[in-house]
């Protein structure tokens, strides 16, 4: 019998130490995840709390810290960021029905923020959005996160001081010279080291123009990220 209660004991030292390493209280953040929203456009595509949990599979991943950053695009470069935390919890001394409710709340939380970001005026038509995505993306690769990913709800219509896709000749040169601006916007800002990082292009055409834009801009996004070391999925349909 005293075996048997060692080996019990045992068993449940073991299973105690492998949740405390998996399922540390003061473990760091997580998964972060920015969600960025532009307001210059008039999207099909708008972001969704739900559809935005689903890219950080928040149901398999329940009893992790959670941070997600909510922020517009305007015709600035620089735009107000919310920030949520959802903190860890220690499966073995945590209920789980309450942990779905904090999520709940969570959830909650973050919709409220993106249908305030949807109900704002931006006073152009036009956004600044490279800048505005560098710095995220900078702040995000400075996080000692696992899991980091970073939702753009756009047209990628790039309308800045430097560069605009609604002139023709800044488009051309796009067209027919893409290794060229892809310098000239790491000029005015280089991303760092984006390893680990997972960059989701989003956005439902309304025409064929804003398609090809879209998918002018968003593929150089790509080329210049996916160099920086992030991961790109570029989804849209006309």
């Amino acid at each position: 019998m005293k075996t048997i209660l060692i080996i019990i004991g045992g068993l449940l030292i073991s299973t105690a130490t492998l949740c405390l390493i998996y399922y540390n209280p003061f473990t760091p953040t997580i998964i972060d995840m920015a969600i960025i929203c532009d307001k210059t456009d008039t999207l099909i595509a708008k972001p969704n709390a739900d559809d935005a949990f689903n890219y950080i599979h928040l149901d398999e991943e329940k009893w992790q810290r959670v941070q997600i950053h909510t922020l517009p695009l305007t015709n600035f470069d620089y735009n107000p960021t919310v920030t949520f935390t959802l903190p860890n919890r220690f499966i073995l001394f945590s209920n789980p029905h309450v942990r779905d409710q904090e999520i709940a709340v969570f959830k909650q939380k973050v919709s409220s923020s993106l249908a305030v970001i949807d109900s704002d005026q931006c006073p152009l038509p036009q956004s600044s959005i490279y800048i505005t995505l560098v710095k995220e993306l900078n702040a995000q690769a400075k996080t000692v996160a696992t899991k980091k990913v970073c939702l753009l709800y756009s047209d990628c219509g790039e309308n800045s001081r430097y560069f605009s896709i609604f002139d023709p000749h800044n488009k051309a040169l796009l067209k027919y010279y893409p290794d060229q601006v892809q310098k000239l916007f790491e000029g005015f800002a280089k991303p760092g080291n984006l390893s680990g990082i997972e960059i989701h292009f989003i956005f439902s055409s309304h025409s064929a123009i804003s398609d090809e834009n879209f998918m002018l801009m968003s593929n150089l996004f790509k080329k210049i990220f996916a160099d920086a070391g992030a991961t790109v999925f570029i989804e849209s349909n006309l």
